[in-house]
């Protein structure tokens, strides 16, 4: 029984890796979603000073900030998931379960009980900075100097 309960315990480490590298690729996102759009204004507005740049061009940057997004909430659901299935073996040791692979990392059973990537899109941690880029993108469209 003791091998058993090292079995979960090790499982439990593995799944709880996959949420930190969902985490940490959340995180990941967000950081080149603020530095691809702060680039890509800062480039806009070095070039509207000689009015090189047409002014329909800010919201070039409303492209990667909805692609990040995306990604963003896609790895939110991702982590979810994981949380899920962490949360049955935590709560399954020392029981035995015969219809468990052991060091399973399905996720499918926790589908219908998770709302689909699109519904993590909305969640706090995610809309906000893609919010941002665009306010701002659209405040400086309409505050830079073109013809």
């Amino acid at each position: 029984m003791n091998h058993e309960r090292d079995y979960h315990i090790k499982h439990l480490e593995l799944i709880q890796g996959v949420i930190n590298r969902q985490a940490q690729n959340s995180f990941a996102v967000k950081g080149w979603s603020l530095t691809l759009s702060a680039g890509i204004l800062t480039y806009l507005l070095s070039q509207s000073a000689s009015n090189l740049a047409h002014p329909a061009a800010y919201f070039i940057v409303v492209f990667p900030a909805l692609t990040f997004w995306l990604l963003d909430g896609y790895y939110l659901r991702q982590e979810r998931l994981f949380r899920c299935l962490y949360d049955e073996i935590r709560r399954t040791i020392g029981v035995e379960v015969p219809t468990r692979e052991i060091f399973t990392m399905d996720t499918t059973p926790y589908k219908a009980h998770v709302r689909y990537w699109r519904g993590a899109l909305w969640g706090k941690t995610v809309w906000l900075i893609p919010a941002m880029i665009v306010a701002a993108s659209i405040v400086l469209f309409l505050t830079s100097n073109h013809p």
